[in-house]
């Protein structure tokens, strides 16, 4: 893919950690789906690095995230170049970020 060729990347990763106990309760969702190594960061540091090369400037990124890991994720994108927005479900919980490449 070349690089600045993108103007938007949506994605819905993996994010549980290993050793998260709701995991024996999740029976109907394959495990690769759902679990991340490194506490359930993994994926989002390959996707954001990745994002930081393909997305056109303003470009946006846009994920979804566990309740417990907004401030670490928001960091991770700034710390990548991005002006970040944080947006919670229904249920008023933090479950989405969005980056806007600068």
């Amino acid at each position: 893919m070349r690089l600045d060729s993108v103007d938007l990347i949506v994605s819905n990763p993996p994010y549980i950690a290993p050793t998260d106990a709701h995991l024996e309760t999740l029976t109907h969702e394959p495990i690769r789906a759902l679990v991340a190594e490194n506490e359930g960061f993994a994926a989002y540091e390959a996707i954001v690095p990745i994002a930081t090369r393909t997305l056109k400037p303003g470009g946006a990124l846009l994920f979804e995230h566990g309740i417990d890991q907004r401030k670490r994720l928001v960091t991770l994108m700034q710390e990548n170049g991005f002006d970040v927005q944080a947006f919670d479900d229904l249920t008023r919980r933090p479950r989405v970020l969005m980056g806007t490449h600068r």
